[in-house]
């Protein structure tokens, strides 16, 4: 009965995984939440954090920006330090309903995963508004949370 029970468990996990070639082009744990004007931007699940002050709950999501743009990689490539730069890196800090945010960093990294350059921050708090883009990222980091806080309970039951 309990070998059975296994070969079952295993036969689903399978069936949402039909090839090994899917599991290998998603290897780091993003969504893509959608384009900026240089390349494609990605949240960063693993790196979605709570941060906990006084009262108050923030909600920290870490945002790959993805260069494309061949001219625009061109064009930075050019500064001294940033000969390998492929992407960018921002740190985002939402309130704890999503409507205000700040950048708590950001960073242009390298093909070796290697910062390159701090762009330092901006921790002027301004509102969300009807901003898409950062109303996805919020969206999609509250969720992953919410999926951690799931997978966590599990063994509690």
């Amino acid at each position: 009965m309990k070998n059975k029970f296994l070969a079952l468990i295993c036969g689903a996990l399978l069936s949402f995984f039909p090839n090994c070639a899917w599991a290998n082009n998603y290897e780091d744990n993003s969504v893509a939440v959608g384009k900026s004007d240089v390349g494609e931007l990605y949240v960063d699940l693993d790196n979605v954090q709570i941060l906990r002050k006084s009262n108050a709950a923030y909600l920290i999501a870490s945002v790959e920006e993805r260069y494309s743009d061949k001219k625009f990689m061109d064009e930075i490539r050019k500064k001294r330090g940033l000969e390998n730069a492929v992407g960018t890196l921002t740190l985002y800090m939402f309130d704890n309903y999503g409507r205000t945010y700040c950048i708590v960093g950001k960073h242009i990294y390298d093909s070796n995963g290697n910062m390159c350059l701090d762009l330092g921050s901006d921790m002027t708090i301004k509102e969300v508004g009807r901003n898409e883009m950062l109303l996805k990222i919020y969206e999609v980091s509250l969720k992953s949370l919410e999926k951690k806080s799931q997978i966590r309970s599990w063994g509690k039951r």
